[in-house]
């Protein structure tokens, strides 16, 4: 229904982004993760997370060009719980996961804090 107007697109967006749950447990789960990640990304967060040391299946590389690269996606402005489940994605790869959730923490303003 979302896809179908802009109205329903409007009211429908802040119930399906309102939780995001993302998971790297092992190696092969990595692209995964990351594609779950990158709506929620600015384009400056995501061309300084391709100069990591290693790349992944599911890292955009092209952005369209003229787009304001300090812009917050819309969606981030929706999370309102973030779950991260990391067990052990690799010891060459633990680095990269952590990058990624610390980007994504810091575009997400209205989290809940849960005691």
């Amino acid at each position: 229904m979302a896809c179908t107007s802009r109205w329903h697109f409007l009211h429908i967006a802040p119930i399906l982004y309102a939780d995001l749950y993302v998971d790297a447990p092992n190696h092969p789960n990595i692209p995964k993760f990351i594609k779950t990640l990158q709506p929620y990304l600015t384009i400056r967060q995501k061309k300084s997370l391709l100069q990591l040391k290693t790349s992944y299946r599911g890292q955009q590389t092209e952005f369209p060009s003229g787009a304001d690269e300090d812009a917050q996606p819309i969606n981030a402005s929706y999370v309102r719980s973030f779950e991260l489940g990391v067990s052990h994605p690799g010891r060459l790869h633990r680095p990269a996961v952590i990058e990624y959730a610390q980007e994504a923490l810091s575009c997400f303003k209205n989290l809940k804090s849960l005691t």
